[in-house]
């Protein structure tokens, strides 16, 4: 509690030592009397430099200061008594039980102060891609620019309103630099929290929840409506809302002008080093007829496994299906791990090797770097901890680009990134 209170203390000098008279009309303490033995105890510390930071006008003159006031520089004193003689700690302990109360009081009201700064926690990125496809023929990825030199800023802001709920938001925005031309700020997320025991509730604009990361991209994308999750071991989560203003596939590069209207459920079992899930989206919108669904409905299934064998290699299988095609209607991921970068970890690695289908009708929003949706073939890449929260990643891609007449174009990707956490 000491530490509490001497923290507390600091703090509040160094976030406002106002004037002594705003400091007594505020104070429900009395005054301290001018004949009170504190004063020459205050001074006599001053003068050995225990307490420094104060005007003179905080325990000199004509005017009685607060035993809040007094509070404060007792407090200093407590915080400085490592460079005090004996005497002068003697003199501090005396000083700190005459304002006991005080100091409690004092620390109470930092505590709480510094508990309502700890409530809102802003996290964030500042990522620079560069990502150089080299197509051939006529592959789809063609329709892309062959080059992104992108720097991009994430803030991640988080408020608590209470211990059971909070409020999180995602800005982003991002400057192209081989165009020199850049983005408006985009709020993609914004949604509320409701933590009850093993039940989870978010609504508002929130991310995406896809466990195969082959239908759609968790980092980036997001919808507006609402989700619940319940379970520890075995999660049970499914959602409703509006999904638009996201890029799918690379057959039409096109956009969702038409909202769908969006439903998802899902399951995830995580067992010591064992995972298995499943999940069912399911999407309505008139531009889905674009890619020869007749109602405009799009129905995607998908499986994901993953199993663990020590602390440094593991495997995971994934794979989803649109059920209301027949072209471009499959994506799977076979991928093998070894380590991994930690951002707190500097020196820290990773490689992995995979092998990638990306059905353009079913990778709605391509969630791997490196490659997107309408290729399949081999990447592989790596990442290293450059500095404490400074990540370095890089892959190679070597594959095809699936064309809609089933033939097929050599595509090749080169991808590398290094993000700053902050």
């Amino acid at each position: 509690m000491k530490r509490q209170v001497i923290a507390g203390i600091t703090t509040a000098v160094m976030v406002g030592t106002m004037s002594a008279t705003s400091f007594a009309s505020a104070n429900p303490f009395s005054d301290v009397p001018r004949d009170h033995w504190a004063y020459e105890a205050v001074s006599d510390l001053v003068n050995q430099g225990i307490i420094n930071g104060y005007d003179d006008e905080t325990f000199k003159g004509d005017r009685a200061i607060t035993r809040y006031e007094m509070a404060q520089m007792v407090g200093k004193a407590m915080a400085n008594q490592e460079n005090a003689s004996d005497h002068d700690r003697m003199m501090i302990r005396r000083l700190s039980t005459e304002f006991a109360r005080e100091l409690t009081s004092l620390g109470a009201r930092v505590d709480n102060l510094e508990k309502h700064a700890d409530m809102v926690k802003w996290n964030g990125e500042v990522r620079y891609t560069l990502n150089k496809n080299y197509p051939e023929g006529n592959a789809l990825n063609t329709a892309n620019e062959k080059r992104n030199n992108l720097l991009e800023f994430r803030l991640k802001p988080s408020i608590e309103i209470n211990d059971k709920l909070t409020v999180n938001a995602q800005l982003s925005t991002y400057n192209d630099s081989n165009k020199d031309s850049e983005s408006a700020g985009r709020l993609n997320q914004i949604y509320a929290e409701g933590k009850d025991n093993s039940v989870v509730v978010r609504a508002g604009k929130l991310p995406t929840n896809d466990t195969s990361k082959l239908v759609l991209d968790n980092d980036y994308n997001s919808f507006s409506g609402a989700e619940i999750t319940t379970g520890n071991k075995i999660k049970v989560y499914g959602g409703v809302g509006r999904f638009s203003n996201n890029h799918y596939g690379f057959e039409r590069n096109h956009k969702l002008n038409d909202t769908a209207n969006y439903q998802y459920i899902g399951t995830q079992l995580t067992h010591d080093k064992f995972t298995i899930g499943g999940a069912y989206h399911h999407f309505a919108s008139e531009d889905f007829k674009t890619i020869g669904t007749n109602s405009g409905d799009v129905d995607i299934w998908s499986v994901n496994t993953g199993y663990r064998a020590n602390e440094n290699i593991g495997v995971k299988f994934s794979y989803a299906q649109n059920a209301n095609i027949s072209s471009g209607n499959k994506s799977y991921d076979a991928t093998l791990n070894y380590k991994g970068a930690e951002a707190s970890n500097v020196g820290a690695w990773g490689l992995y090797v995979s092998y990638r289908n990306l059905g353009q009708n079913v990778t709605l929003a391509p969630t791997y770097t490196g490659m997107g949706a309408g290729e399949r073939g081999y990447i592989i890449g790596g990442n290293y901890t450059l500095f404490k929260n400074v990540v370095a990643s890089g892959s190679y891609f070597t594959g095809k680009a699936i064309r809609l007449n089933d033939s097929d174009d050599s595509a090749h990707a080169l991808f590398g990134r290094v993000q700053f956490y902050f």
